[in-house]
């Protein structure tokens, strides 16, 4: 049995960037009522809509794949979400890619994104599960085919 647990101190992070982005929507929701001038409303919406795409998007991360867990007799992976868990089999697996993402902070962030044969996708990235070179490992040892990079996802 492999289990690939998740990233709680990214996990952690989010939670707290989510906080401070909330207060900041607070805060600039409160100066905009208050504001008379039609220029400071503009900006006001403006900064309302921007970090309300920003909490969109670390709530978005919350519900992505946080654990891994292999079953090595029969080759079946558990994907395990915060809403859901999804079992598959050895023979729905038609491959895998590898991904790099670089976030604006340059950290690195390796993953897979594993391809069914029924054409769904799952991604899994370091920023939500530890040790994804275990599931390479155990891919690469299964004799799974390796699909190629996947362009397009990060840099």
């Amino acid at each position: 049995m492999l289990t690939l647990h998740t990233n709680w101190i990214n996990v952690v992070l989010r939670i707290v960037a989510l906080l401070l982005v909330i207060l900041m929507e607070y805060t600039t929701f409160v100066k905009l009522l208050l504001k008379k001038e039609n220029k400071d409303i503009a900006f006001g919406i403006f900064n309302f809509a921007l970090l309300f795409f920003v909490i969109i998007g670390i709530v978005w991360s919350f519900f992505q794949i946080l654990k891994v867990t292999v079953d090595k007799t029969s080759g079946s992976i558990t994907l395990s979400r915060l809403h859901s868990t999804k079992v598959i089999t050895k023979n729905e697996i038609e491959g895998y890619y590898t991904t790099r993402y670089i976030n604006p902070f340059s950290q690195i962030f390796r993953g897979l994104i594993l391809k069914t044969i029924n054409n769904e996708f799952f991604k899994l990235d370091t920023a939500n599960v530890k040790s994804i070179y275990k599931l390479k490992q155990f891919l690469e040892e299964e004799n799974f085919k390796f699909l190629g990079k996947a362009y397009g996802y990060g840099k």
